[in-house]
């Protein structure tokens, strides 16, 4: 048994490579992208600047092995056909990143239900279980031994470190470990993943998966139980009450739904102890148990939408309600229980809907959020012809209205789309979130009211009222009496404050203040130049080094004395 165990933890790499080739490419891609374009290591599982090369070669690699798994299922048929189409949707991906009509995190779930859906055309539930238990075992193996690989190759570089003296170029761990993370471990889960002929043979050792699995379904299906009876004793008190539904209701049903399908999948073996237990949950208890939930979720998240119009988060809850009613309706229309494959199928097809175009959970939330911001400027007469010219200003927003704007403005720019906002403001604007919270008079830490912030060391950032701060000093910010203040004092000889477009310094060596009005409206005017330009202080004694970056704004350098360091501003 234990070389059997070796040899099915061992596989053929060459056959590995034979069975999947765009998808080994993809993640080596992916690997090498990784380690060219972030050279501080700072997120190693991020996406952060690299966004849609990043997204659009892990969506290519899962949904390669998706097409090989399918063609193989199929009889072997379609596989470079197959392949194709995956670099196509990959291509489109690619291409969509960034805007509204493309929801990643949809785009990936899509594509990974589409994988664990392979064995479809068998039509088996037998072996869809099968496939998909291993699939998602052998991914957690696949993890845990790259985790040990890593954890080994560290203990020994540390050792030849700190015992022997010996030197390694800095950054090498972080390096080997983005290669591990994103080629070694998904290489390694695709020489484990098995073919048509394999999905029936059992894991070895041959009696330890089937009881595991029995064990995590007996606990999730008495789990998801003991929370619809809870659901449905909440739903009993509200309705004797006439109370309506909390806010928190739509994750908490939308928890129960996933749990309890993981559930239901979980307890399709029929192997191992409590087995009548899961039969029964399966067969009796799942789909039943999920009416008034459904009910309870339908409630909630429609008086939210009527209130705050459709969300990422919302349009996310509401899909996840979605397809358990679509479950539901299967059922009630086949007069029999879903197939595992018809649930995974259907949920690819609700994340597919909810990934890309004019349905998807970006373009949706964007319309709504849109339609709400031109509602609202209409209902308080800010819009003449259809259109906002000049800015708002802090004053024409009451500071509930601020905050609901703020919201809009938020929203907007997680879905990719404050182009929308062209509709009625100047895009020129309103292509930033920070430009569009100005512009609209809605900077959410613009209140008169105390409020404090610190960044410690540097360089950092931070949010200031209108604009944005940063440097190598420690900054405080505070708003008191509607007086916007910025005092940085990072060596213990400098303070710089800022009131309206005045900014003052004072050091060891006296106080300069200069006036920053006639270069910020040049700079608003497009007529000053590239250049840092120079701004003397009133007296003549001191000198303000203004320059231009790619940031949300116009960027200062303050020297003056002992001043030293970075502040931005934001445009006003």
């Amino acid at each position: 048994m234990f070389t059997n165990a070796v040899r099915w933890a061992s596989p053929d790499l060459a056959s590995v490579l034979r069975r999947f080739p765009m998808a080994l490419a993809a993640c080596a891609a992916h690997a090498a992208y990784a380690v060219a374009v972030e050279p501080q290591y700072r997120s190693l599982l991020g996406y952060d600047g690299t966004g849609s090369v990043r997204l659009a070669l892990g969506f290519l690699a899962l949904a390669s092995v998706a097409a090989q798994l399918w063609s193989e299922f199929l009889g072997g048929r379609l596989r470079w056909p197959l392949q194709c189409v995956a670099a196509a949707a990959a291509a489109g991906v690619w291409l969509g990143f960034g805007t509204e009509w493309l929801s990643g995190p949809f785009a990936l779930i899509a594509v990974a239900a589409l994988l664990l859906a392979a064995p479809a055309p068998l039509r088996n539930d037998g072996a869809s279980f099968a496939f998909a238990t291993r699939a998602v075992l052998l991914f957690f193996f696949a993890v845990a031994a790259t985790s040990l690989v890593l954890l080994g190759i560290g203990a020994l570089e540390m050792t030849a470190e700190y015992l022997l003296a010996v030197k390694f170029p800095a950054g090498s761990f972080e390096r080997l470990a983005t290669v591990c993370v994103w080629f070694v471990a998904p290489a390694y889960w695709c020489a484990l993943l098995p073919s048509r002929d394999a999905s029936a043979a059992p894991l070895p050792p041959a009696d330890l998966v089937p009881r595991a699995v029995a064990a995590l379904a007996t606990l999730l299906c008495v789990t998801a139980a003991a929370l619809a009876i809870l659901l449905h004793a909440y739903a009993i008190r509200i309705g004797v009450q006439g109370e309506m539904p909390k806010n928190q209701v739509g994750w908490i049903v939308s928890a129960f739904l996933a749990l309890s399908l993981a559930a239901w999948l979980s307890s399709a073996g029929g192997e191992g102890p409590a087995r009548a237990l899961r039969e029964g949950w399966r067969r009796f208890v799942w789909l039943p148990a999920t009416v008034l939930p459904l009910v309870l979720l339908t409630v909630a998240i429609w008086s939210r939408i009527d209130d705050y119009g459709v969300s990422m988060d919302r349009y996310t809850v509401a899909a996840g309600g979605a397809f358990g009613a679509a479950c539901l309706t299967i059922t009630a229309a086949a007069r029999r229980l879903p197939r595992i494959h018809e649930v995974m199928l259907v949920g690819v097809l609700f994340a597919a809907v909810a990934a890309v175009g004019p349905f998807g959970a970006k373009s949706v939330a964007a319309g709504s959020q849109a339609a709400r911001l031109r509602s609202m400027l209409e209902a308080e007469g800010l819009l003449v012809g259809g259109r906002i010219e000049a800015p708002l200003g802090q004053d024409r927003l009451v500071r509930a209205r601020k905050g609901e704007v703020a919201s809009m403005l938020a929203e907007l720019s997680r879905a990719d789309a404050l182009g929308r906002l062209a509709a009625f403001a100047p895009p020129s604007r309103t292509g930033k979130l920070a430009d569009a919270q100005s512009f609209f008079g809605a900077w959410p830490w613009a209140r008169a009211v105390p409020a404090t912030f610190v960044v410690n060391g540097g360089p950092g950032t931070a949010s200031v009222g209108g604009g944005r701060l940063s440097g190598p000093f420690i900054l405080r910010s505070a708003v008191r009496g509607g007086v916007e203040t910025v005092v940085g004092a990072g060596d213990g000889r400098v303070t710089l404050s800022l009131e309206g477009l005045e900014v003052t310094a004072t050091g060891s060596s006296g106080r300069a203040s200069f006036n920053l009005g006639p270069v910020l409206g040049d700079r608003k005017r497009g007529t000053s130049p590239t250049a840092p330009l120079s701004v003397p202080s009133a007296a003549g004694d001191a000198t303000l080094v203004l320059t231009y970056a790619e940031f949300e704004g116009e960027g200062a350098a303050a020297t003056a004395g002992t001043v030293q360091g970075w502040v931005w501003f934001g445009s006003r």
